[in-house]
């Protein structure tokens, strides 16, 4: 699967929902514990 995803034969970008810093972790948790989104995508720093 990851061999799929690095040749760009997957396209993973639909399944994310929304993409928040790491710092705005708990932000992401309450969301997806909320069930009001599908996949959050928390980005690191840098």
């Amino acid at each position: 699967m990851v061999q799929l995803i690095d040749a760009g034969k997957v396209d993973l970008k639909p399944l994310i929902s929304h993409i928040l810093p790491m710092a705005e972790y708990d932000r992401g948790f309450t969301m997806v514990k909320g069930h009001s989104v599908q996949k959050v995508l928390l980005q690191p720093a840098g």
